[in-house]
C-alpha cells in the first residue's frame, strides 16, 4: 500500500486530505507536533507520528517509506511581530522536508502555499501568478515568509517533483480552531451582520 506523508496533520486542510486519501487506497502517516489533538487516530491505514518540521530528525523518522508527501503544516497566525516566528516553521521546516525528501528518495511533494503570494486584481485585469504581491500583503510577515517558502520550494525541482497549490480562503468540516470558519461564527446568530465589499474567494476544503 502506498504510503504518503501529511505534515500538519491536524489543521483543516490536512485533516480533510487525509480522509480523501484513505477513502483512495492509500496508508497516511500523519505528523502532528500532539498526538492527543488528533482526530482521526482510530481510522484504519493511518500511523500517527509525533514530531516537529524544524527538528529534521522527526522527519528522517517520519518520512520513512513513503513515496509521497503533501506538506500543510505552516504557522499561519496573523499579527506576529517577529519574521522569525513565521520563517522557523514556514521556511526552516520546508528546508528540512525537502532534504529529507531527497535524501529518502521520496517521488513527489505537493507544497501548500497560498493564493496570497501573488498579486490581485481587478474584474477587469485579473491577477495572475505573475504579479508580486500588493499592500497589505506585502507587509505581512506571514506573506513574505510564504513567498520565501514558496520559492525555496521551487528551488528543489531539479532534484524532485514538485507540485504548489495555493488555496484561497478556505472553509469546512474540522476546523478545530476554528481557523478560517471563524469568519462564519461571527455572523452566527447574529440580527445584524457586516459584510465586506468582495474581493475575497472563498473555496470548499474538500474542493
Amino acid at each position: 500500500m502506498t504510503k504518503v506523508l501529511v505534515t500538519g496533520a491536524n489543521g483543516l486542510l490536512a485533516t480533510n486530505t487525509i480522509n480523501e486519501l484513505i477513502e483512495n487506497g492509500y496508508f497516511v502517516k500523519a505528523l502532528v507536533r500532539n498526538k492527543n489533538k488528533f482526530i482521526l487516530a482510530d481510522k484504519k491505514n493511518i500511523e500517527v507520528v509525533e514530531g516537529d518540521i524544524t527538528d529534521y530528525s522527526s522527519i528522517e523518522f517520519a518520512i520513512k517509506d513513503c513515496e509521497f508527501i503533501i506538506h500543510t503544516a505552516a504557522k499561519t497566525k496573523q499579527g506576529l511581530s517577529n519574521y522569525h516566528d513565521y520563517s522557523n516553521v514556514n521556511i526552516l521546516g520546508t528546508e528540512n522536508l525537502f532534504t529529507a525528501a531527497i535524501k529518502n528518495g521520496v517521488k513527489k511533494i505537493v507544497h501548500v502555499s497560498t493564493s496570497n503570494v501573488f498579486g490581485f486584481g481587478t474584474i477587469v485585469n485579473p491577477g495572475n501568478e505573475t504579479i508580486k504581491i500588493k499592500k497589505p500583503f506585502s507587509d505581512s510577515l506571514y506573506v513574505i515568509s510564504k513567498v520565501n517558502s514558496q520559492n525555496l520550494a521551487f528551488s528543489f525541482s531539479d532534484k524532485i517533483e514538485i507540485v504548489v497549490v495555493n488555496p484561497t480562503f478556505i472553509i469546512g468540516a474540522y476546523d478545530q480552531k476554528p481557523s478560517s470558519g471563524r469568519i462564519i461564527l461571527l455572523g452566527h446568530n447574529k440580527k445584524v451582520i457586516f459584510y465586506p465589499p468582495g474581493g475575497k474567494n472563498f473555496v470548499d476544503v474538500k474542493d
